[in-house]
């Protein structure tokens, strides 16, 4: 106001707020002009305008808004709901969503389905969602005589739209029995209607303040209604049609609004196909043109009065019967519910509607199943065929083209068993068509196909017969799968069990050739520090002696390790030496046509790992890399250094290792075959994986390498080029160097192991377990024995002083050495407790967590070792 005067302009303010004299305040808009008298401003003329109807007005549209938008999106997702019955939904699942959905929306406590039962005396409570817990209930039965008026306003088929339930007329039956206890105001009922009649209602109940049901409520519970008898109506036909509920959609309703002129201003998709008229050709023009003549003069009138009185007939009403107008000319009824909505303060109105000429219906749907099924056959990703009631081919999708080198062309016409089914399996192939050709279920059958070029693929077909309209056999669809992959894999799979029983089988035989080994070394230890340093030649036979155990040692390692019997056991080891020794082993594997090459440097490398484990990958990776090369070739097994920097991390191959900035030795086995093409190099390191011939790779060969470079703290990678050959990269944590322990300092430590304590032995072979008491005893320890862990539990109950328990862990019984020694540390915690085994499979699989509970030392040992251990876990 001071600026218009200053200014001498007018000024305009909207959605100010002024305050009365009570202390109230109210919105305004104003404006200022300026009086002037000789070009000078005296003065302003300031007028104020209430706009608080106004802004109340704007606020109750958006509100009204913003309540169809939502409606709009919960009607989108019910839709969609709806349209999952085609796809082997469950009706009663697809219930639950829409009375969810339906409560969400409309901000209600309650939503449910009742049916009628046969009689139509009383409904049964299909589904009600209770909103506050989430969850749903079933069962209630109401009965007509119980509630006559309900009863009498549902067969009217109207909408029961009770803003007070307690004294509606239609709703206050419930007052007592229903409404008090839930604590209900105000009920909705949208009868349901299928085929002209009412199955039944949805029913919405409001909780809390009574609630004023408007014009968009219903009209969206109207919509929800047709929705869900459309359901229904779709499941009772999948129930006969069951082969075509999959390709089948819910029919949809059309939609189309006009305004108070009665102009068109949408047309879904669905009136689009009901009236045969284009979005384009109607939008804009009046809605008489769907009409017949008979109808046009009475909707003018309808439309007129309604617009000048707010008189309606029809508003708010579902499924009412008319007839509509087809661009053909043609003349049809329909089911028709129309609602009132107010957008931006006009009135608009919206119709929904659906085809009821059972015929036509009908017709509709065997089009679009007849369309969908030809294109789904076409372009399924099985091969899908058809043949005529003469065995002659009429399909013959995309995928059967791809899978067998046959055109449609070559084929459609042709006989199939006669044409592409090999001699001995025209037989059975046939018996399979014409069972389904006599209308008979025919179980899966399997058969070799040969394609077009000669290629042999496993086929599993199955057949159904096909029918036309009438119920008459008019031939039969056949879908096959392509199991040839299937069947490599369950041989690869078949391969692996066996050679995992062949791995258990190892093991065993290890096992009982570590007990007799240790049972050579014990005595030989024994005999060699009497009578061994005798004389020169004495000496030398023991040392070749105990040469040759802990060669016969190393080999059972090697065994053990084959059949994944043990736990990786880390030692500090030259990577030099290792593969030195490895190589003189694998020159008899290779054969005379491959060269080996190692490529070590001078200075020695040092990692720790599991010998076994790392001669187990070398022997892996060379094989493969044999019989990569089946003409012959070149293998070269090098190590080196490599340092990982912050920069070799950002690295797409660090990605694959996903290694740690750090020094590592890589060992890496190359060789110049065939190579691998990029598709087979994504999977090598995947179990089973495998692309050398049926029954030559069971696929584990490098999962295995991969999973023990990844327990080792370290990695694998694989490059390859085809047609020249293939290098598979190992890298471990470099560790210091291994120290050589002086003479002294050994004897020292061997000196130190005696003792006095008392040991409990307990082992069930006879010969073992005399070797092992005669070498504590011989180094100072007073020993009991046992030759199972039930007689162990005996001494150990009966009160005799043990210092420390020493069992084998597989003995016979219903108890091991685990348990005996998960045993003792529970009651007698005090026991000390060292486990020895040659086999951890079987009855107690020794895994990683349970070796680190109590110490193991394997078989065969040496005194001086089980000496060390012994004295270790006594001092512990």
């Amino acid at each position: 106001i001071i600026n218009a005067f200053h200014n001498g302009k007018e000024s305009h303010v909207d959605d100010e707020v002024l305050w009365r004299m009570d202390g109230s305040c109210f919105p305004v808009e104003y404006r200022s002009i300026p009086i002037l008298s000789a070009g000078k401003a005296i003065g302003s003329v300031v007028s104020f305008s209430d706009i608080t109807a106004r802004l109340d007005a704007e606020e109750k549209e958006q509100d009204r808004f913003n309540k169809l938008i939502r409606y709009k999106n919960a009607m989108a997702e019910i839709v969609r709901f709806s349209e999952t019955i085609a796809k082997g939904v469950g009706i009663e699942s697809i219930q639950k969503r829409i009375l969810k959905t339906l409560a969400i929306a409309l901000d209600v406590a309650r939503t449910s389905i009742w049916f009628y039962s046969d009689d139509h005396n009383s409904i049964v409570l299909s589904n009600l969602f209770k909103k506050s817990e989430d969850a749903y209930e079933s069962g209630r039965v109401l009965n007509s005589k119980d509630y006559p008026n309900y009863f009498s306003a549902l067969a009217e088929d109207t909408i029961i739209a009770a803003d007070d339930a307690m004294i509606d007329p239609h709703t206050c039956e419930f007052k007592d029995s229903y409404l008090k206890s839930l604590g209900i105001t105000s009920m909705i009922h949208v009868p349901i209607r299928i085929k002209g009649r009412t199955v039944g209602a949805i029913c919405i109940e409001h909780t809390g303040k009574m609630r004023q049901w408007d014009l968009y409520e219903q009209e969206f519970t109207t919509s929800v209604s047709i929705s869900l008898a459309l359901v229904i109506e779709s499941n009772e036909r999948t129930k006969s049609e069951a082969r075509h509920k999959m390709v089948l959609e819910t029919m949809i309703d059309g939609l189309i609004t006009i305004n108070k002129a009665g102009m068109i201003e949408s047309f879904n998709p669905a009136a689009e196909e009901i009236f045969g008229y284009s979005a384009e050709e109607v939008i804009g023009k009046d809605i008489i043109l769907l009409m017949p003549e008979s109808y046009r003069s009475g909707h003018h009138q309808s439309l007129d009065r309604h617009n000048k009185t707010g008189e309606v007939h029809i508003l708010g009403k579902t499924g009412i019967e008319v007839e509509g107008l087809r661009k053909n000319g043609s003349i049809f009824p329909i089911a028709i519910s129309i609602s009132e909505m107010f957008i931006g303060g006009q009135h608009h109105y919206s119709g929904v509607m659906r085809d009821i000429t059972e015929r036509k219906v009908l017709e509709h749907e065997r089009e679009r199943a007849t369309e969908e099924l030809t294109q789904l056959i076409d372009t399924a990703n099985a091969p899908i065929f058809g043949i005529d009631t003469q065995g002659r081919v009429n399909e013959w999708n995309q995928q059967a083209a791809k899978i067998s080198g046959y055109s449609k062309a070559e084929v459609v016409g042709q006989d199939l068993v006669k044409g592409f089914i090999t001699e001995e399996y025209k037989k059975p192939v046939k018996d399979i068509l014409d069972d389904a050709l006599q209308g008979k279920e025919t179980a899966n059958y399997e058969f070799p196909l040969y394609t077009k070029d000669g290629n042999r693929i496993d086929i599993l077909l199955n057949a159904t017969t096909r029918r036309d309209t009438l119920g008459n056999i008019t031939g039969v669809i056949g879908v096959g799968q392509d199991i040839t992959e299937l069947r490599i894999k369950e041989h690869a799979l078949n391969q692996a069990q066996k050679m995992e029983a062949v791995g258990q089988l190892t093991g065993g035989i290890a096992h009982d050739f570590n007990n007799l080994l240790s049972i050579i070394s014990g005595n030989l230890s024994f005999l060699q520090q009497d009578i061994g340093s005798t004389t020169v030649e004495i000496n030398e036979l023991f040392e070749d002696a105990m040469s040759a155990v802990n060669d016969g040692a190393e080999l059972t390692q090697r065994l053990l390790a084959f059949s994944s019997s043990r736990t990786l056991q880390p030692e500090n080891k030259n990577v030099n030496y290792v593969i030195q020794k490895f190589a003189r082993f694998l020159k008899r594997t290779l054969g005379e046509k491959i060269e080996l090459i190692i490529d070590l440097p001078i200075e020695s490398l040092f990692i720790s790992v599991d010998p076994s484990q790392l001669d187990n990958a070398l022997l892996n990776l060379s094989i493969n890399a044999r019989d990569a090369m089946p003409q012959g070739g070149i293998i070269t097994i090098a190590a080196a250094r490599y340092h990982f920097t912050d920069t070799d991390t950002d690295t797409d191959d660090n990605y694959e290792l996903s290694l740690s900035v750090g020094d590592y030795i890589l060992i890496s086995v190359v060789d110049t075959g065939s190579g691998i093409n990029s598709d087979d190099l994504e999977h090598v390191f995947e179990p089973f994986f495998t692309t050398k011939e049926l029954g030559k790779g069971s696929g584990l060969g490098l999962s295995m390498v991969y999973g023990f470079t990844r327990q080792s703290r370290g990695g694998c990678h694989i490059r390859s080029t085809l047609g020249k050959g293939t290098t598979v990269s190992m890298f471990f944590p470099e560790v210091d160097a291994v120290r050589d322990i002086d003479k002294k300092t050994k004897e020292h430590e061997y000196l130190s192991m005696y003792g006095s304590e008392v040991i409990l032995v307990v082992e069930d072979e006879p010969r073992v377990r005399k070797v092992v008491l005669r070498d504590l005893k011989k180094l100072g320890y007073k020993t009991l024995e046992a030759d199972n862990a039930e007689l162990a539990i005996t001494i150990i109950k009966s009160g005799a002083h043990i210092d420390l328990l020493f069992s084998d862990v597989l003995m016979p019984g219903t108890m091991d050495g685990y348990m005996l020694a998960k045993w003792t540390k529970e009651h007698y915690p005090y026991i000390k407790v060292v486990l020895t085994s040659g086999y951890s499979k079987g009855k107690s699989d020794l895994s990683e967590d349970r070796i680190r509970l109590f110490p193991l030392i394997r078989k065969p040992y040496t005194i001086d070792k089980l000496a060390k251990l012994i004295r270790a876990a006594l001092t512990e």
